[in-house]
């Protein structure tokens, strides 16, 4: 081969990796550079501790006055990633929506479907599994269903929860039993038996890591999926004789033509046990925590509970709920990749095709709450603007949590039953550890009970109980409307009706969104 050739060849690459390099920094001048190498960046992206580590950054960059613009450009070793770090904008970017019908990004078990939208790429250094089929939304009839079976659930988890009372132990695997019996009961209209509990729980950590390419993960999909299809065949025999529950959100999967195949089904089906784990587990565990390690909350939740009162209309046990969510949230970090410039406060825009990151931690915890890193549930009861427009715990806009509403519930009546039948003592603080999610790990508690198992007078509380009191809000700065290029107009002022779960109006979780909703 010439030489000449070569030379030539190299210096042409030279030229057009220069022009990519000078075009990505005019394209992101308007944005402030992490203090950090693109090496350090990737490495502490793809640890235990990314969340913790993008709050941190966002914390140097206020104390040196370089975080006015409400972002920072995280530069990696092949490209760069711009992190959202104010609430607004974040919100704008979450909201933004074209209407097309782009098939999503695939998830660990196959294709789960379709789904527009103007944020399409996830961001390869994060989890690549992805909900991609919405169903409508659970009923009050549902959420009836899930006090009364988390009742019934927690009277036979009780004797582990007695056996904590000489020998602290983990509270996690606990809450991850729950969690999963629930959620199968209800949701997926099916009674897992002892061995499928089992292998749910050995597989599901492992099987929702969709980067992991090992035959190991691989085998552990694949057995979660052949779980998938026995769960839709056995709501299909039930509906041929005529005892399926129609009103499950398996019945709705089953029934809904925007799927290709049952693989579709199946692995939106797994995907809900996926998110039972990693979300409802988690937090239930986060919140027991918690009130652990702050035994006057604690109290105030337990008087609450042993009076009667239900989960649904506790403000004690939602603001406990809430702030353990605010502090823990289990999704680490939200992706986007923009394809409409998204304007900055300060001036500038972030460009059209950059990849973006909304990190959770950082917006729950940011400056402007007060002590944001210190658990105080009264915090909630005043309702501020700016705490409801950072907590954003399950998503918002159209590609929110489906189950956002069945998860709260979970949450909230596992921990009220926990809390008021027992007395936590927190023996070992938990490590947060981030894989897919954040979920705590090593902390141990202790356990004693308060009096005798309360679980079958907060079952029969939760019948005697309405539905959750609907409550007329003002959403302040929570919503952001935008025009279609993506620019802010302003907040929202209309008054919009809402169920939300919580006994006060602070307690901003939506128990039903009508199927069809749609951000005016």
């Amino acid at each position: 081969m010439d030489v000449s050739l070569v030379v030539a060849a190299a210096c042409a690459l030279l030229v057009i990796v220069g022009l990519i390099v000078a075009h990505r920094a005019f394209a992101y001048r308007d944005i402030p550079r992490a203090p950090t190498s693109a090496w350090t960046n990737a490495r502490r992206l793809r640890s235990t501790a990314a969340p913790e580590f993008l709050l941190d950054t966002a914390r140097k960059l206020l104390e040196t006055g370089r975080g006015g613009a409400g972002c920072y450009l995280l530069a990696l070793p092949t490209s760069s990633i711009v992190v959202v770090t104010d609430a607004t904008i974040a919100r704008i970017i979450l909201h933004q929506w074209d209407g097309c019908a782009s098939p999503g990004p695939r998830s660990g078990y196959g294709t789960c479907g379709a789904v527009g939208s103007s944020f399409a790429t996830q961001c390869p250094v994060m989890s690549r599994t992805s909900r991609a089929r919405a169903t409508r939304a659970f009923t009050i009839d549902q959420l009836t269903r899930v006090r009364e079976c988390c009742a019934s659930r927690f009277a036979e988890a009780a004797p582990a929860l007695d056996a904590m009372r000489a020998e602290p132990a983990d509270v996690r695997p606990l809450a991850l039993r729950l969690a999963l019996l629930v959620t199968t009961d209800v949701a997926l209209d099916y009674m897992l038996s002892g061995e499928e509990l089992a292998m749910l729980i050995n597989n599901l950590d492992l099987g929702q890591r969709a980067s992991l390419r090992t035959r190991e993960a691989a085998r552990a999909r694949d057995r979660l999926l052949v779980l998938g299809h026995k769960i839709l065949a056995h709501h299909r025999a039930n509906k041929r004789a005529h005892s399926a529950d129609v009103g499950s959100l398996v019945a709705a999967i089953e029934s809904s033509r925007t799927y290709a195949s049952d693989s579709e089904r199946c692995a939106d089906i797994v995907m809900v046990l996926t998110a039972a784990a990693g979300g409802v587990a988690n937090a239930v565990s986060w919140c027991l925590f918690d009130l652990a390690s702050h035994p006057a909350e604690q109290q105030r939740v337990r008087e609450e509970m042993r009076a009667g009162t239900p989960a649904p209309r506790s403000c004690a046990l939602s603001n406990a709920v809430h702030e353990s969510m605010r502090l823990n949230p289990t999704a680490s970090a939200i992706s986007r990749t923009t394809r409409v410039p998204i304007p900055l406060k300060g001036g500038g825009h972030i460009p059209s095709g950059a990849r973006v990151l909304v990190p959770i931690l950082a917006l729950h915890r940011a400056a402007a709450l007060g002590s944001p890193d210190d658990f105080a549930p009264e915090r909630w009861t005043a309702g501020l603007p700016q705490l409801l427009e950072h907590f954003i715990p399950f998503g918002v806009g159209l590609r929110s949590c489906v189950a956002l509403s069945f998860a709260s519930a979970q949450v909230h009546e596992l921990v009220g039953l926990v809390v008021g039948a027992f007395r936590l003592e927190l023996v070992s603080p938990p490590i947060a550890v981030t894989t897919n999610v954040r979920r705590p790990h090593g902390g141990l508690l202790l356990a004693q009970r308060v009096g005798p198992d309360a679980s079958a007078s907060f079952r029969q509380a939760s019948k005697n109980a309405s539905a959750p009191t609907a409550f007329n809000l003002v959403v302040h700065s929570r919503e952001v409307e935008a025009d279609d290029n993506g620019s802010p107009r302003g907040a929202v002022t209309s008054t919009r009706q809402w169920r939300v779960w919580g006994g006060s109006p602070s307690a901003l979780l939506p128990l039903t969104r009508p199927h069809g909703w749609r951000r005016p």
